[in-house]
């Protein structure tokens, strides 16, 4: 079949103003449910390594504190401060 543009009772087409519009990008559509529990237990997830990560840098006292710590710590501040300012 060949598609036909929408007509009107007179056999007239229907002019572009009148046509039904496009609907939204994916992006701009509403995620689904499961969807957002994901994503907000992937944030739970980096506040909780990004919290420890800092409470094992305060609570050593006058050990060795590996640099790892201060890497996680560091990326999950920066990761946290840059999803909340983004989404202004």
């Amino acid at each position: 079949m060949v598609a036909r543009a929408p007509t009107l009772a007179g056999g007239r087409a229907v002019p572009q103003s009148r046509r039904r519009p496009h609907p939204p990008p994916m992006a701009a559509t509403a995620l689904n449910p499961p969807l957002k529990i994901v994503r907000a237990a992937g944030w739970a997830c980096v506040a909780v390594a990004g919290a420890g990560s800092v409470a094992i840098l305060a609570w050593s006292r006058g050990e060795q504190v590996s640099a790892l710590w201060m890497v996680v710590a560091a990326a999950c501040v920066f990761a946290i401060a840059y999803r909340f300012h983004s989404h202004g």
